[in-house]
């Protein structure tokens, strides 16, 4: 029979998980709105609003990739009330 699991233990062992995760998303994120912006600009020199539009975009989505984290990381879902 297995020992029965502590979730605190649970909880921030899965702490750098999210983390982990919540950041390569986020990093492919930037660099694909980046090379996009890049080549729109430099290379074929038309930019228009859709790319306006997808760089809006991905700034307002940035708290969203950063929530997880920091909600991981103050244990917002074990705190009492």
């Amino acid at each position: 029979m297995a020992a029965p699991s502590d979730p605190q233990r649970d909880a921030e062992s899965k702490q750098t998980t999210v983390i982990a995760v919540v950041a390569a998303f986020a990093s492919l994120s930037a660099i694909a709105v980046s090379l996009r912006m890049y080549t729109r600009q430099f290379v074929l020199r038309a930019t228009g609003a859709d790319d306006w539009t997808m760089l809006a975009a991905a700034v307002k989505t940035l708290p969203s990739h950063i929530s997880p984290a920091l909600k991981t990381t103050t244990n917002i879902f074990t705190r009492s009330c």
